[in-house]
């Protein structure tokens, strides 16, 4: 038997177990000679079948659910990537999650008929929420995603920039005071060299080679 989910992941024990007790129970259903005893062990096989399928339900339910809500959690998505008015599509999402609820409630009761029961719950709950699924926008779900991963790529960016930024006119504030003329005209023909097209170096003008420059002209006369 396969203990793998489609993803991958490892076959929940209680499904795995569940599924082994049934085939197990059928295995052995002829064995005794017995009918009355072949048939307890049909109703046992049948009994470990209904409880793995509700477990199964069970996490689609939690599946469908988890997609649902990082959609509504996020008002943005909420609003741009649901194909239908939102105030129904809350309503919706109420009935799905009371449904599962209700589900869940009769499956923990462990009778024969509740276990139906919730069988046909979960039915009604996937129902609604496949509907809903439906109803998201998943291109523009990704679109999303995308743009806020490169919103946070530029935004590390920025604050390397920045940082950057302050280490070099830290550096250069440093030098110019030990140094004044030869710091002074190195990093002025560094400056004039980059063609003022650099909003970085511009910063570092603005904010520390304008004065020493003013005052330069002022020396020399031309202000």
């Amino acid at each position: 038997m396969k203990d793998t989910l489609r993803d991958g992941k490892p076959l929940p024990q209680p499904i795995a177990d569940g599924i082994t007790d049934s085939f197990t129970h059928l295995s052995h259903s002829y064995d005794s000679g017995s009918e009355q005893e072949d048939q307890a062990r049909i109703s046992l096989a049948l009994d470990a079948l209904i409880e793995t399928t509700y477990l199964c339900y069970q996490i689609v339910v939690i599946s469908i659910g988890s997609e649902i809500s990082a959609v509504c959690d996020d008002p943005r998505k909420a609003r741009f990537c649901i194909n239908m008015n939102y105030s129904d599509f809350k309503k919706e999402y109420a009935r799905f999650k009371a449904a599962g609820n209700e589900a869940k409630k009769l499956a923990e009761m462990k009778s024969d008929a509740s276990c139906k029961a919730a069988i046909k719950a979960y039915e009604d709950a996937i129902a609604i929420g496949e509907g809903l699924l439906d109803k998201i926008d998943w291109i523009k779900i990704e679109d999303s995603n995308l743009e806020s991963e490169q919103a946070l790529a530029l935004s590390a960016v920025r604050e390397v920039n920045s940082s950057t930024k302050d280490k070099m006119i830290e550096l250069l504030n440093r030098q110019l005071s030990l140094h004044p003329r030869r710091s002074f005209a190195a990093v002025v023909i560094i400056f004039i060299a980059s063609g003022f097209i650099n909003a970085f170096l511009k910063n570092i003008y603005d904010q520390m080679l304008g004065p020493y420059v003013l005052q330069y002209l002022k020396d020399i006369g031309m202000t």
